[in-house]
C-alpha cells in the first residue's frame, strides 16, 4: 500500500481515530498525516460524524475516504454535514458511505 492511504483493520481502533478521541479539540492532526491522501475507516466502530469533520479539516490532503458500514455514522448526521460545511468536502475525488450508495430519498 502506497504511503499516502491507510486502510484500516475493523477490529482496531485506528490510531487516527484514538488520536481524535484523545485530543478532539486539536485543529491540527499528527504531521505524519499531513500528506494523507487516502483513508479507508469501514466497519470502525468508534468514527462518528464529528471525527470526520475533524478528519477533513485536519488533512487537508485527503481526497478519498471511505466510511462503509461505521455504525456510529448516522446517515442523517453525515448529511446535515455536508449541507452544512461543503468547503470540507470540496476537495474529496471519493466519499464511500451508504447514504451516497442509495437511491435518493429524503433524510
Amino acid at each position: 500500500m502506497p504511503p499516502s492511504a491507510i486502510d484500516h483493520r475493523p477490529n482496531e481502533t485506528h490510531p487516527i481515530v484514538r488520536r481524535l478521541q484523545d485530543h478532539s479539540s486539536d485543529r491540527q492532526l499528527v504531521p505524519a498525516f499531513v500528506k494523507l491522501q487516502a483513508l479507508n475507516m469501514s466497519f470502525s466502530p468508534c468514527i462518528t460524524t464529528d471525527a470526520v469533520r475533524h478528519l477533513l479539516a485536519g488533512i487537508p490532503s485527503l481526497r478519498r475516504l471511505v466510511l462503509m458500514g461505521c455504525p456510529c455514522i448516522d446517515s442523517q448526521d453525515l448529511c446535515k454535514l455536508m449541507r452544512s460545511k461543503p468547503a470540507l468536502f470540496q476537495r474529496l475525488e471519493t466519499l464511500m458511505h451508504p447514504l451516497l450508495l442509495e437511491p435518493f430519498k429524503s433524510p
